[in-house]
């Protein structure tokens, strides 16, 4: 009798591709076909044959490497991000690739010369969620490496990765600034670095705000930290009693360390200590402990717990400032007190004579990012609370919702949270954003669920509620995105338009405004326009993408004709989000339109799985107040489109 069982052998598996290679191909296709294969003679073949490495296939612009030793698979990728770095600079800054590696060590499957298995898999995602430049690895991995290589690790946690049944722990090797190193010139991100702090400038100042969120189908963002005053004074954050911190946020902000090596350089460290904390202070709900209480741990030895319990705090921020040369170089941390866990870490680098400009993007991604660990940890513990919750702990538990597959069943649990807050608190701002955030989710992205009365109701008490929220509040830059949907939904373009001008205005660090701007973009058909604000949307919260902005990214690139983007960047979408059916559409569009009619069937049926009811003729339908050129694009580009892929009318 055959034994039909696979061999089976523990390996260390090398995951590894090129950032936005199809963008690439797209500008120049010769040359960088040429550039990859330049890449793969002249660096990953002879580094992979001084490491016992071994090919196992080529995957289009990626590799699959098997190793014998974990230790050989690391410092091969350490070579490589470093030998990267040389090889683009014979190249153009429009020409220049990025890598990113993911190495894991598991249980591999021998079929042939191929393999596959959990240990592959993994490998995979560690690849996907590293940044540009960046080698992130498992902790199986980790753990042999740690004390027999000499490279710098960063503990980035748990981290979720798709269709792996169990959280995977991942390190990140080397420099992890190299994931700011995206697949922009040096003057595109410099560029784009400048606008911000242009805007931050130009723009009203009495009042900032952090975001962060997962968003309803084409427009929406999620939940959001409102941020206090900008003219309050940081010291005049001071403490509270246990009991008033038990139902929010609480954190302190560590003096930043100077390890430039030139104590006259403290000032920068100070400086951005007092920056970030004065940031922080304003988000709405939240303790943070004032810099002149934090300055007074500066250079003592104190432990995570010790702060937690002298100063009432839940995270502690805490960092350093590098130099070499003229660049700075920015390492942040977020850490629990009470678990002493590493919850966030990030590596900023700039010129030291944009010093002030690289602060501010700092303390913009800190609050994108930080924010957004507190309120999941908090609302998390929060819901064990079955007595007469506070309203501050309704508007957590709402807003952690919000990170949530998207399902109208969430949505309604997180109406009704909101509801019980304003039951509370009847003028509390966040909580009347929030509920009309809910109301017109519902009835955007499940309207089809909806009997057409209740839909329209939704609709129409979530307009009311953004704009209840509106007088209490003009300067809350989320409540125009709610307006935006309902003036989008309702034949209001020129009012859309206006809305999503000020909440970018109003709030240009949030990604999302800036895909409600892209998307303005698209109907008045710029579509290359669009692109790039969703290019800079994207890099403002690059550890966690939002799947709007893949949906904003595949209109636009399917409307310039790029199928190949325009499938790509669907496909993301489904990974960050399964639930999206426009996804679906655009899809199966792309696949029919390049001729391959059996994918596009099965984007088809998929998107009848998601969206039983849909129909052509109420896709993106042309309203009479939306310019000429989105009128014109649904009949000439998406209608037959839609016809040709099979879709029904």
């Amino acid at each position: 009798m055959n034994d039909h069982r696979k061999e089976r052998r523990l390996m260390a598996v090398m995951a590894a591709d090129v950032v936005g290679y199809s963008r690439l191909v797209r500008a120049d296709e010769e040359s960088t076909i040429q550039r990859f294969k330049d890449l793969k003679t002249e660096l990953f073949d002879p580094k992979l044959t001084q490491h016992r490495g071994r090919i196992v296939k080529l995957m289009g612009d990626g590799l699959l490497v098997e190793f014998a030793s974990v230790v050989d698979a690391v410092r091969a990728a350490s070579q490589i991000q470093a030998e990267v770095i040389q090889h683009n600079d014979k190249w153009s800054a429009d020409k220049k690739m990025f890598l990113r590696i993911g190495i894991n060590v598991g249980d591999v499957v021998i079929d042939g010369d191929d393999i596959h298995g959990d240990g592959v898999n993994v490998a995979a995602r560690l690849e996907a969620l590293a940044p540009p430049g960046g080698i992130y690895i498992s902790d199986g991995a980790y753990e042999q490496v740690r004390d027999r290589l000499d490279l710098p690790f960063t503990d980035l946690g748990e981290q979720e990765l798709k269709n792996i049944d169990r959280p995977v722990h991942v390190y990140a090797v080397g420099d992890v600034f190299k994931a700011t190193k995206v697949s922009q010139s040096a003057q595109d991100v410099k560029k784009q670095i400048s606008q911000l702090d242009m805007a931050q400038k130009s723009r009203p100042s009495i009042f900032r705000y952090a975001s962060y969120g997962v968003v309803s189908l084409g427009i929406l963002i999620g939940a959001g930290f409102y941020w206090k005053s900008a003219f309050s004074d940081v010291d005049q954050v001071t403490s509270m009693d246990a009991s008033e911190q038990q139902a929010v946020v609480s954190i302190m902000v560590l003096p930043f360390t100077n390890d430039t090596g030139d104590p006259e350089q403290d000032y920068i460290a100070d400086g951005l200590t007092v920056s970030v904390t004065s940031d922080l202070s304003r988000i709405r709900d939240a303790f943070v402990a004032a810099a002149r209480t934090a300055f007074a741990y500066k250079n003592k030895p104190i432990t995570l717990e010790q702060l937690g319990s002298d100063e009432g705090v839940r995270f502690v921020l805490q960092g350093n400032v590098q130099r070499g040369g003229d660049k700075i170089r920015i390492n942040a941390q977020l850490a629990d007190t009470q678990s002493g866990e590493q919850l966030w870490a990030e590596t900023f680098e700039g010129d030291q004579a944009n010093l002030f400009v690289l602060q501010d993007l700092v303390t913009a991604r800190i609050g994108n990012s930080i924010g957004r660990e507190m309120v999941i940890l908090a609302a998390r513990e929060n819901e064990t609370i079955v007595n007469d919750p506070k309203a501050a702990d309704l508007i957590l538990r709402a807003q952690a919702a919000t990170l949530k597959p998207q399902s109208l069943e969430n949505w309604q649990q997180i109406e009704k949270w909101f509801r019980q807050a304003l039951e509370l608190e009847a003028e509390n701002t966040t909580a009347l954003h929030g509920l009309s955030r809910s109301l017109v989710v519902q009835a955007f992205n499940f309207g089809y669920k909806l009997d057409p009365d209740i839909k329209e109701q939704k609709f129409t008490e979530g307009r009311d509620y953004a704009l209840k929220a509106k007088e209490l509040d003009p300067n809350n830059p989320m409540i125009y995105g709610a307006l935006a949907l309902y003036y989008s939904t309702h034949n209001d373009f020129p009012a859309q338009k206006r809305a999503v001008e000020t909440w970018l205005s109003l709030d240009p660090k949030n990604p999302m405004a800036y895909n409600f701007e892209a998307n303005s973009q698209i109907y008045l058909g710029n579509y290359k326009k669009s692109i790039e604000l969703l290019d800079q949307g994207s890099a403002l919260d690059p550890k966690h993408p939002n799947p709007l902005l893949a949906v904003s990214y595949f209109r636009a690139y399917f409307l310039l004709g790029d199928d190949d983007s325009a499938i790509e960047w669907a496909q993301r979408a489904l990974e960050l989000n399964s639930r999206f059916s426009e996804a679906y559409v655009f899809l199966a569009m792309a696949y029919a339109r390049k001729g391959d009619e059996i994918k596009a069937e099965e984007a088809v049926k998929k998107l009848f799985i998601a969206n039983p009811k849909f129909k052509l003729t109420n896709f993106r339908k042309p309203q009479s107040s939306r310019p000429d050129a989105h009128n014109e694009a649904y009949s000439e580009i998406l209608l037959p489109a839609g016809r040709n892929a099979g879709l029904p009318e």
